[in-house]
């Protein structure tokens, strides 16, 4: 194992991500009274550690946290810590028991006060003091240290997709990341190679944690529980530069255990989760050491079907590795399925894939283990998206779009001309509220800022892939929310639209014999020059 990974031990690459969203660092201010007593005027940090405004208030302090004690008492008040008997712990003015104790890592600048609450120094501290005036001592009462892990990670072999945390606690749920060697030498955040998905409070054995970034050769990772700190189950250590979802930590150092992990088998493959038009899937990763194929099963594979599963296969693949693999199926995709990529060897050197017109006998999948070479990923089918808008006349605030189908719900939106140019985020004039899948007629849509010239407008069928129905495209900067497409391009429908002119009318009191009235003036409305 690698012992005392932490602050210290990694460096400030990972300093910064272990303190962040998590509270090991408290001020306590503290203030005389007079000679009377103690009373504390700002706590940084926590919100539980005493009241401020009372005098001698209890402190509650908290294993594992370190604190620092600003005196606004100056010289004439020194502070010090004590146990129940009387012994002195810490102290400004006399020599304390743990102020050699490297853990406790005891400072005093003279103007204030710091240390870190270890366990054994929390079973002893009883009382705050000022070693001159005897009235001014307080009470302290310690708690344990707050959410803890463990985690166990065994040497082993693997395909080089995915690794085996042998067993995990998380007494505040969260995850178990798996790090690459850049984690020693400060990267905390780029070393993130693999992530659990999330677990809640408890204990777990036997994790699979599948990685982003395959390994082609050995190497020593490192398996490290993560809080979940913002509370939605999803992991944003990494995209959060570290603000969020920082690791368990014991006492300064992250949790972690350490396990040298050698790559093994002739074959490996990866598919991630994904959406897709039916026509084709991609396969994230593949290694073949031998050449061959990469086959794509159905779900059928699962109730022991490996011949009549198999609904893609990919052109033969000398011996090698392989990214972002295109492969086309037999038959489109028309609902949502799991499918399982598995490399299979060229066993019979033709070239081509006979494991099915064989019947097994020949081109047979890669194994491992005692098991085939497999991956499955959970494919959803996207649906089509279709709208109408016609030339109109408009005062300005809205345009009305026909018609618009949308399979799997989201937004309609309104660009102006700029998206001619190619300015697919500034020209969004205008966004619908969300739209449940269906279909609808007549849609009204209010621009952002009033139209104050005749343009020709593009209305476009936009995706809520977020599902937090907000239209974020243009916020994200195309990174969420984006249209529908239908053979390769964005869907849309374009009209001439006409800004109607301003209209005014003048009509004074009078008298009328019942018949009719008289109208000063009148300007109609007309297009907009």
């Amino acid at each position: 194992m690698l012992a005392g990974i932490g602050v210290a031990a990694i460096g400030s690459g990972f300093a910064s991500a272990t303190v962040a969203g998590q509270e090991e660092t408290v001020t306590v201010t503290l203030d005389n009274v007079g000679i009377s007593a103690w009373e504390v005027t700002g706590v940084e940090g926590a919100d539980d550690v005493g009241p401020t405004g009372e005098e001698n208030p209890q402190l509650t302090l908290q294993e594992g946290v370190r604190y620092t004690f600003v005196n606004n008492g100056g010289g004439s008040h020194p502070l010090a810590f004590r146990a129940s008997d009387g012994e002195t712990l810490l102290s400004q003015s006399d020599d304390g028991s743990f102020e050699g104790d490297s853990e406790t890592d005891w400072v005093d600048d003279g103007g204030s006060v710091s240390f870190t609450l270890t366990s054994e120094l929390a079973d002893e501290m009883a009382t705050y003091v000022c070693t001159v005036h005897g009235s001014m001592t307080g009470s302290i009462e310690t708690t344990q240290a707050g959410p803890a892990a463990t985690v166990t990670f065994s040497d082993q072999s693997s395909t080089g997709t995915s690794v085996v945390v042998d067993a995990v606690e998380l007494t505040d749920g969260g995850f178990v990341t798996i790090h690459n060697s850049n984690l020693l030498d400060g990267d905390a955040v780029g070393s993130v190679i693999g992530v659990s998905e999330y677990l809640g409070s408890g204990s777990y054995e036997n994790v699979t944690v599948e990685l982003d970034t395959p390994l082609v050769e050995g190497e020593t990772l490192v398996a490290m529980p993560h809080r979940d700190t913002d509370g939605d189950e999803e992991y944003t250590f990494v995209e959060s530069e570290g603000g969020a979802d920082g690791p368990y930590v014991v006492e300064g150092d992250a949790v972690i255990d350490d396990a040298d992990v050698q790559v093994d088998g002739a074959a490996a493959v990866q598919m991630s989760d994904q959406m897709t038009r039916g026509e084709t899937v991609i396969v994230d990763f593949a290694r073949l050491d031998d050449g061959g194929f990469v086959t794509i099963h159905d779900s059928t594979l699962l109730d022991g079907d490996p011949l009549g599963s198999v609904v893609g296969v990919s052109s033969y693949f000398d011996g090698g590795t392989y990214e972002n693999l295109n492969i086309s199926l037999d038959e489109t995709l028309t609902g949502d399925d799991t499918l399982i990529a598995m490399p299979h060897r060229d066993t019979d050197g033709d070239g081509e894939y006979t494991f099915v017109e064989s019947e097994g006998g020949a081109d047979g999948p890669y194994t491992f283990d005692g098991g085939a070479v497999t991956n499955a990923a959970d494919v959803t089918v996207l649906g089509d998206a279709t709208v109408t808008i016609s030339d109109q006349e408009t005062d300005g605030t809205s345009v009305v779009v026909d018609s618009a189908e949308l399979d799997d719900g989201g937004f309609v939106t309104i660009h102006d001309s700029s998206l001619l140019d190619g300015d697919a985020l500034g020209s969004v004039v205008g966004v619908s509220e969300y739209l449940e899948p269906g279909s609808y007629e007549d849609l009204e849509v209010v621009f952002n800022e009033e139209l104050t010239e005749d343009d020709t407008l593009i209305a476009m069928p936009h995706r809520d892939t977020n599902g937090n129905q907000t239209y974020d495209f243009v916020e994200e900067e195309g990174g969420a929310d984006g249209p529908y497409f239908q053979d390769g391009a964005a869907v849309t429908a374009q009209a001439e639209v006409t800004v109607l002119g301003d209209a005014t009318v003048s009509f004074s009191d009078q008298e009328t014999d019942g018949m009719a009235v008289i109208v000063d003036s009148a300007e109609l409305r007309t297009a907009a020059s």
